[in-house]
């Protein structure tokens, strides 16, 4: 399906503090969220947007296949909640935030659905705890690609390296790699490069800013690659210096977490006018289809919605 104008999607939407940001810039979004207990959450934080249709929710993990995935929570951070496709992950978050996790199932669905209902995206923000790479692998097999993506950078080298490996093969040229650590200091430009100008302070974990208001200047791939080879060398710096009590106090000004940000090559018009390749698009009448289409889905699997 064709890319759609002033469209986001926020997979791994959490408490919605990146949705909330995207919608005051004069965004519709399109929010994917596994667990119930946030599912509540949002619908309440943005009933009105749901009035409106300028906001969806799709209360589902994203998966390998239509069906049902384990889900864990974790009792103490829920950010941290991931499904079962990717096992060191959910290992990792044990050792380094909470062994205390509650299992569920929920129903599932390929991103491919996703772009089938509501169209290609401007900007994808992928944040589900160790799947991202699935929406990658399944956006191969769509013609459009979104102008946009943020990913979360995985821990491990193998899994950073098949992210920005498949960001290339989907045609990404432009890289940033975000420190996240310092998204509550970022500042919305003035005047705005993407939507409508919002004085917003960011909350702890968000991901922050999109696109070309993100900070920093693009780099190729190979910079990516370099730059990303320069923070895990220190990543690992830092969880030798994590270990070390005498020198736990100084880890404030080191160990952090990040996104990778990808954008396509800028095109110009004969003019030399930036364009694309957007359509309007009614996120109302691509609601109704995917909630009639889910509720089909989820009456052949068993699941409940």
């Amino acid at each position: 399906m064709s890319n759609v104008a002033n469209l986001i999607y926020d997979l791994g939407s959490h408490n919605g503090q990146d949705s909330e940001f995207y919608l005051k810039k004069g965004f519709s979004v399109v929010a994917v969220e596994a667990n119930p207990e946030l599912c509540g959450h949002l619908k309440r934080r943005f009933s009105h947007e749901i009035a409106e249709g300028r906001y969806i929710l799709v209360e589902r993990a994203v998966g390998e296949r239509f069906g049902k995935v384990k889900f864990f929570v974790n009792t103490e951070r829920s950010i941290w909640g991931t499904t079962e496709y990717n096992p060191r992950y959910k290992e990792r978050s044990s050792a380094k935030v909470s062994p205390n996790w509650t299992e569920i199932v929920v129903p599932s669905i390929p991103f491919s659905w996703l772009t089938d209902q509501f169209g290609v995206p401007y900007y994808l923000k992928i944040d589900i705890e160790g799947a991202d790479v699935l929406c990658l692998e399944d956006l191969m097999n769509e013609e459009d690609r979104p102008n946009f993506i943020s990913i979360e950078r995985q821990p491990f080298l193998a899994d950073q390296l098949k992210e920005l490996s498949l960001l290339k093969a989907l045609g990404y040229t432009r890289f940033k790699i975000v420190d996240q650590k310092a998204v509550m200091h970022q500042e919305p430009p003035k005047p705005a490069r993407e939507g409508m100008y919002v004085d917003h302070q960011f909350e702890f974990d968000a991901t922050g800013l999109l696109g070309e208001e993100t900070p920093g200047p693009w780099l190729s791939y190979s910079e990516a690659i370099a730059r990303n080879a320069a923070i895990q060398v220190q990543s690992k710096g830092f969880g030798l210096w994590r270990r070390t009590p005498r020198l736990n106090r100084l880890r404030d000004s080191w160990g952090s977490w990040y996104d990778f940000h990808a954008a396509l090559p800028i095109t110009t018009d004969a003019a030399g006018v930036e364009r694309g390749e957007d359509q309007s698009h009614s996120l109302r009448a691509s609601s109704k289809r995917a909630s009639e289409e889910a509720q089909q889905h989820a009456g052949r699997s068993g699941a409940r919605i």
